[in-house]
C-alpha cells in the first residue's frame, strides 16, 4: 500500500462535516460562539469514538466455521496459558491466543489455525490449517 500525502475525499468531508456540525451547534445554543462551536467539534469526535468502541466490540471474534453464530454468539469457557477458550452455539470450540489469532480446538485436543488479523479492528481472515 502506497504511503499518502494531503487529504483525499473522504478526508475532505468528514473535516467538512465535524466544522458543519460544529457551527449548527453553535448557532443552536448561541451564547459564547467559541466555546459552542468547541462543544460541537469535540462532542461529534467524542460520539465518534463511542460507535468506533461499538463497531469494536461486535468484531471482537470472528464467524464460526458454519458461518452462523457471531462475535457475541461465543460462550466463554475457560481461560488458560495460551488463551481463553470459546465456544459456539453450533458447539465448536475456538481458541482465542492473543488478540489477533483464533484457533479451532478439534475432539484431541489440539488447536487449528482457522483465522487471524493484523490489527484489532482489521478483518478477520482465513488462515492455513496447522496443528499444534
Amino acid at each position: 500500500m502506497m504511503n499518502q500525502r494531503g487529504f483525499n475525499i473522504f478526508d475532505l468531508v468528514a473535516v467538512l462535516s465535524v466544522l458543519m456540525f460544529g457551527l449548527w451547534v453553535k448557532s443552536l445554543i448561541g451564547g459564547n460562539p467559541i466555546l459552542s462551536f468547541l462543544f460541537g467539534v469535540f462532542g461529534l469526535i467524542a460520539v465518534y469514538f463511542i460507535i468506533w468502541k461499538c463497531v469494536g466490540y461486535l468484531t471482537v471474534r470472528p464467524i464460526c466455521k458454519n458461518n452462523k453464530c457471531h462475535s457475541w454468539s461465543y460462550i466463554k469457557l475457560e481461560k488458560s496459558e495460551e488463551g481463553v477458550v470459546y465456544k459456539c452455539r453450533c458447539g465448536d470450540r475456538y481458541l482465542m491466543s492473543g488478540k489477533n489469532e483464533f484457533r479451532v480446538v478439534n475432539e484431541r485436543g489440539l488447536s487449528e489455525s482457522y483465522m487471524y488479523r493484523v490489527g484489532p479492528r482489521a478483518r478477520w481472515q482465513l488462515s492455513d490449517n496447522k496443528e499444534t
